[in-house]
């Protein structure tokens, strides 16, 4: 087998045709993806492309909208290559903002709901931006930020103020690939939430790259709430000719009717636990998923025993995504891919023109079967972290977007470590073991042995984690009607796992704590345990 190191880079392909000319307006549009994105709006016409609720635009709609909102933020002063920033919401008027700031050539900073305050205050100083566009979900939040001093006038995107007849801002300068196109925020959930800044050209990779993986045909796209992910995704329908849906709930009931009556052909449903939500509701109603052909999900760990008999249950549509803030799509493990049991606790194969490796702590790349971390590269890849306290895309305090474009001599892109601890097999699929700050003492990792545990035939799902005087504990979810012991989980993980890796203590609950991003809320687990602060006793 060649190495991902060793296969040949041929590029990501165009993103397409219709963006190659760009809209027939005044405006030459901001970077490859932008223009893709506009085209692709104007080429629907009279067909629906965006839907929440009761609300159904066609392109001429979303195009006429978008620069109507072009011509609004010039009028407040916004010129083309100047920031952009958006209290962003579920509202399709946030999607088009997106679209008015492509109008513009200007770079747009996605300041989410998940935010705290204080970050979105740090954010706004370092972003300087003439009007503060405010979903209308969004008001209270800024509100509070004109109390603790933001000074400039928000622009709030009610429909009323964002339709109107298309008026064509002032011509702006073609977009730079290596120019700064977009900045993100991560979670925040390992420390600080970091600005994350992609180039036009890292915007057209992702999507190029979204193409090869899910098809290339004008997309008709639900997608469920959440962070993010779900915009980005709604924007590369619509750069595709197509139709996004975008559901105001995750329910069951809700995304399966939506699934239904919108005759929708691609679902990204979110994570795991909302697709086994589907799957209950598909089992307890006898419905089907009438004329869909992917249903993507990933965020978070999925359990090997669970999705088995999901992907009996509803086959040849499940894929897997895995990726990062700061990578973009990964890998994926496809619909073929979910028929073989021994894949399902993969994450599937290096995503279209991504390349993988497994590092030892020295850098040295290690062999398939060993663990170490994950480093990927690709034109994805973001250009650097934003310094919020210089403003400028970086690695290192201080240092500037143009020092620090991910590049190397030889025209390649920089490698990218992951923090993810992980393997490849011999034939490339990859298997996450957990994030290496979770290394249990044992110098194990918990998602192989949770794994295992789960196929217990009396565990639901659990959780490994380590306590604070040394040892290991096991969160287990039981099934209904059973129960179970740490000599039956230790019998059990025996059979995969030396006995120096197994957990000391048991605790039972009927769920796992989790953020709000729905990732396993380890230090939760710990401080909820018997044992925090004291000796702990072994089985509890």
């Amino acid at each position: 087998m060649t190495s991902a190191e060793e296969r040949p880079e041929t590029g990501p392909p165009s993103p397409g045709a219709p963006g190659d000319g760009g809209p027939a307006t005044g405006a030459a549009v901001g970077g490859a993806f932008g223009r893709a994105l506009v085209a692709g709006v104007r080429a629907a016409g009279a067909r629906e492309v965006l839907v929440r609720g009761t609300r159904r635009l066609t392109g001429e709609q979303v195009f006429a909208d978008a620069h109507a909102l072009a011509a609004r933020l010039v009028e407040h002063g916004v010129q083309p290559g100047d920031t952009v920033a958006c209290l962003y919401g579920p509202n399709l008027e946030s999607t088009i903002s997106r679209l008015a700031a492509y109008i513009l050539g200007c770079p747009y900073v996605y300041l989410l709901p998940r935010m705290p305050l204080e970050d979105v205050d740090r954010a706004l100083r370092r972003f300087p931006v003439p009007v503060l566009l405010v979903d209308p979900s969004r008001r209270q939040h800024a509100e509070a930020l004109t109390a603790a001093g933001f000074g400039n006038p928000c622009l709030y995107l009610e429909p009323e103020q964002v339709t109107g007849r298309r008026t064509d801002p002032s011509p702006s300068a073609q977009a730079r690939p290596e120019a700064l196109a977009s900045v993100i925020f991560s979670s925040g959930t390992t420390g600080a939430a970091k600005a994350i800044a992609y180039t036009n050209h890292a915007e057209a990779a992702q999507f190029a790259t979204a193409l090869a993986a899910y098809g290339p045909s004008p997309w008709r796209l639900l997608v469920a709430p959440g962070p993010f992910l779900p915009d980005l995704m709604a924007q590369w329908a619509l750069a595709t000719g197509g139709t996004a849906i975008l559901a105001e709930d995750d329910h069951a009931a809700t995304m399966t009717g939506l699934i239904r009556r919108e005759r929708v052909r691609q679902c990204e449903i979110g994570r795991p636990a909302v697709l086994y939500a589907l799957a209950d509701h598909l089992a307890a109603t006898g419905s089907d998923l009438g004329e869909l052909r992917l249903l993507l999900y990933g965020g978070t760990p999925v359990v090997p025993a669970r999705l088995a008999a999901i992907a009996e249950q509803i086959p040849d549509v499940l894929m897997q995504n895995y990726g990062s803030s700061e990578a973009a799509l990964i890998a994926t493990l496809s619909p073929a891919d979910h028929r073989r049991r021994e894949l399902l606790g993969s994450v599937g194969r290096p995503a279209p023109h991504m390349q993988t490796k497994i590092c030892a702590p020295d850098g040295t790349p290690l062999p398939p079967g060993h663990v170490g971390q994950l480093w990927v590269r690709s034109a994805q890849n973001m250009a650097g972290y934003i310094d919020l306290a210089t403003g400028t895309p970086s690695d290192q305090p201080g240092v500037a977007i143009a020092d620090r474009l991910g590049v190397l001599a030889d025209g390649q892109p920089e490698w990218l470590p992951t923090g993810d601890a992980a393997h490849l097999d011999e034939d490339g699929y990859l298997f996450l073991a957990g994030r290496l700050t979770e290394r249990l003492p044992s110098g194990a990792y918990p998602q192989p042995l949770e794994n295992c545990i789960s196929e217990h035939p009396a565990v639901i799902e659990a959780a490994v984690y380590a306590l604070p005087d040394g040892a290991t504990a096991v969160a287990v979810v039981p099934r209904a009607g059973h129960t179970t012991s740490l000599a039956d989980l230790h019998a059990h993980l025996h059979r995969s796992h030396p006995a120096s890796t197994h957990p000391q203590h048991l605790r039972l609950t009927d769920a796992l704590p989790r953020t709000p991003g729905g990732k396993l809320d380890r230090e939760a687990l710990q401080r909820l345990h018997p044992a925090h602060g004291r000796p702990a006793e072994k089985g509890e």
